[in-house]
């Protein structure tokens, strides 16, 4: 794999084949047809991914949790600010025209991710929303 990780991934720009582990996956509240993720590849970086619509049962079946896969085919957006749970500048949008290949475990993914708040992020959320969430 190129040096192309989740770390050069933007909104609208170039989405080369990834080599990543599924750390989580789960339903949004009050978004039933949307199913999303978190990939991490081998340098440590972790990036939000979602499916929406039919393709939902698909990729609930295709990509399970601590599994190594590589993906292709698939858009970076923003990400917007109801589902979004990283600090990631882009969010990865998979949908028909995403491939998904498993392959071999490999121990260099690392099996957890932690997107950790500074306390400067703490402190403005705190005075714009009233409370610091943690996700």
């Amino acid at each position: 794999m190129d040096n192309n990780g989740i770390s050069g991934l933007r909104p609208n720009g170039p989405a080369p084949a990834l080599e990543v582990r599924v750390i989580r996956k789960w339903l949004p509240k009050y978004r039933e047809n949307e199913l999303h993720f978190v990939f991490v590849d081998e340098e440590g970086m972790g990036i939000q991914a979602f499916v929406k619509g039919k393709n939902c049962k698909n990729l609930d079946s295709k990509l399970c949790l601590q599994t190594c896969y590589q993906i292709k085919g698939y858009g970076c957006t923003e990400p917007d600010n109801f589902t979004n749970t990283l600090t990631h500048p882009a969010i990865m949008n998979l949908g028909n025209a995403t491939v998904i290949t498993s392959i071999p475990d490999n121990e260099n993914k690392p099996k957890q991710y932690f997107d950790l708040a500074t306390r400067r992020r703490a402190e403005f959320q705190a005075k714009t929303e009233g409370v610091v969430r943690t996700r």
